[in-house]
């Protein structure tokens, strides 16, 4: 990188979307560049965020679209990449005038669709209240989407952030798993286990029994993982 008096130059560097075209100022100390993205729109971004890989599109890059049979995949940028949402086809008209990003779910695993604007594309689609029936919240097509109350909704919720085993409702326990499950904001203890496999089974039949259609289950396949394993003392 040339030097602009004591400062590196980023003029003809690009980032990410970003062609840095010019030198913009210092402001609290930090130097400002002038620079186009590969969507036409122009911006200005301090140089640490360009060289640190913080910033690099404009923040409002339309949508990249695809065609999927009856459905659409709305392309949802991210900092390292982008994710797919689906929808139906005959939905596009009612989402296409928003600019949507993959927002992280809090305390989960996964990601939502978000406007620019606050928007959540399922409650935009569905209402307030709309819940995802595999669990998928980027699977916006209208025969995954249904309409719940709160409770209902936290039913269906995936695994926690912080769960360790793989399996909803199963904690390691003294050298074991314990299965537990909650039932109308009181939890039921459904025993101590050899393994987390046998503790996801456990958890899956109580939730069945108590959530119903809203129940989330584990996947509790025969396939040989390792987190089904007994943990060693």
């Amino acid at each position: 990188m040339a030097k602009t008096g004591r400062r590196l130059s980023l003029i003809g560097q690009k980032f990410g979307k970003l062609l840095v075209e010019s030198f913009a100022g210092v402001v609290k100390q930090r130097t400002r560049w002038n620079c186009i993205c590969e969507c036409g729109n122009r911006t200005v971004v301090c140089g640490c965020d360009l060289m640190g890989d913080h910033t690099k599109t404009c923040g409002r890059c339309p949508n990249r679209i695809e065609p999927f049979g009856d459905a659409v995949v709305i392309w949802l940028e991210m900092k390292d990449r982008d994710v797919p949402c689906f929808i139906d086809a005959a939905d596009y008209p009612l989402v296409k005038d928003y600019r949507w990003c993959a927002v992280k779910r809090k305390n989960e695993r996964g990601f939502y669709a978000q406007s620019s604007t606050k928007v959540y594309m399922h409650a935009l689609l569905m209402g307030k209240g709309a819940d995802h029936k595999d669990g998928d919240s980027l699977n916006n097509r209208r025969q995954n989407l249904r309409t719940s109350s709160v409770s209902e909704n936290n039913r269906n919720r995936g695994i926690q952030i912080s769960n360790t085993t793989g399996f909803k409702g199963v904690l390691p326990h003294r050298n074991k798993f314990r299965a537990a499950i909650k039932v109308d904001g009181k939890k039921h203890h459904l025993g101590t286990f050899n393994t987390a496999l046998e503790a996801g089974r456990a958890y899956n039949e109580a939730a069945k029994k108590y959530h119903g259609e809203f129940a989330a289950l584990n996947d509790v396949g025969d396939h040989d993982l390792v987190l089904n394993q007994k943990q060693e003392a």
